[in-house]
């Protein structure tokens, strides 16, 4: 007797000595082994296939990186968190695989605040000295996509770091080679000093790969012992005066008050001058504004006009298909086919068929 077990075959010649002859039933026969050995890779087949999709379900969406319009990126594997910096990522998506996220970076601007920022300007002659000041300073700066890569492997995300010491440095060196009178009347001519101060301190070795925007000067207040003793100065002339005895050096009362005048002049035309600038200034803002909204409902519109557009286009070719598919040639069937689907779309009709047959009713 032989039979077979799988892919292993049995005869009378393998059973153990002494042993009782084998005797199988017939309802388990050679084919009753086969089914049962195909049903059983049928099942490893299906587990491995569920498995599969299982596992690419979960990694899916791992293995999308996102960059959104605001930020660059740069390539981290999981694994072993190299990032790679030779390929800086524009806004998009990217299919990397499982492994690997992004390391992003600002793509917009970056804000500088030095609030009551101390400088100390130079002096007028060798007779006198510099005068302390507190101003406010504000700048902007831009990361360079190009070399995105370069500052990671030199400072990783410490740079804003770096860039406000150098820009501190900068312009207290700088601010020490304005006289004390430009302080006071020529506020451009020192907005400029120090951006020109931070740019070239920034492309010092080793350089940074940033790009200065703008850079603003606010308020510039005067150390309060000095505008204390200017006011003792004025008050001790005062007494004087009163005292009929005048000061030394002190020209003519009239000529002061003449000199007087003319300054509160000079003072209220800077005044007014000021006031024209931050009137621009403000105005520059409103276009800005005003023009970055129009550029974004453009971009909305364009956009929602290319997703309608493409949405019809495959639309149409869906239908083409679809007739094709269901041989439907004639016209007049097409556009009942048509009529009834844009039914179906509304929300507030209820299209039911009574029944199906040549006089078929559809209730609206």
């Amino acid at each position: 007797m032989s039979f077979s077990l799988g892919d292993e075959k049995f005869d009378d010649d393998d059973m153990v000595p002494g042993a009782p002859a084998l005797s199988l039933p017939e309802s388990h026969s050679q084919s009753d082994f086969g089914r049962r050995d195909s049903s059983l890779k049928y099942v490893v087949f299906g587990g491995l296939i569920s498995i599969g999709l299982l596992l690419m379900v979960s990694l899916l969406p791992f293995s999308y990186q996102a960059v959104e319009y605001h930020e660059y990126g740069l390539l981290q594997s999981r694994t072993t968190s190299e990032v790679f910096t030779g390929n800086v990522y524009s806004p998009g998506r990217y299919w990397e695989g499982p492994d690997f996220v992004m390391k992003k970076f600002t793509a917009t601007a970056h804000f500088v605040d030095f609030a009551e920022f101390g400088i100390f300007s130079a002096a007028e002659s060798n007779e006198t000295v510099g005068v302390t000041f507190y101003v406010d300073i504000t700048f902007s700066y831009f990361l360079k996509q190009s070399e995105i890569g370069d500052l990671y492997k030199t400072y990783a995300f410490d740079y804003a770091e770096v860039v406000e010491a150098r820009a501190a440095e900068a312009i207290r060196n700088r601010a020490g080679k304005i006289l004390t009178e430009a302080y006071f009347g020529q506020r451009t001519y020192v907005a400029e000093q120090f951006k020109d101060a931070v740019i070239l301190r920034l492309n010092d070795s080793p350089a940074m790969p940033v790009e200065v925007d703008q850079l603003y000067v606010g308020a510039i207040r005067v150390e309060e012992s000095l505008s204390q003793k200017k006011m003792e100065r004025v008050l001790q002339a005062a007494c004087l005066w009163v005292c009929g005895v005048r000061p030394p050096g002190v020209v003519d009362p009239q000529h002061e008050t003449n000199a007087a005048e003319e300054y509160r002049k000079v003072a209220q035309l800077e005044r007014d001058y000021t006031a024209v600038q931050v009137n621009q200034i403000q105005l520059e803002k409103t276009k800005v504004l005003e023009l970055a909204a129009s550029y974004g409902t453009l971009a909305v519109q364009k956009a929602e006009a290319e997703a309608t557009q493409l949405v019809e286009m495959t639309r149409t070719e869906g239908f083409r298909n679809l007739t094709d598919k269901l041989n439907v040639t004639e016209e007049k069937h097409k556009a009942s086919f048509d009529y009834l689907y844009n039914l179906d779309r509304m929300e507030d009709a209820n299209a039911t068929a009574t029944f199906l047959s040549d006089f078929t009713v559809f209730k609206i």
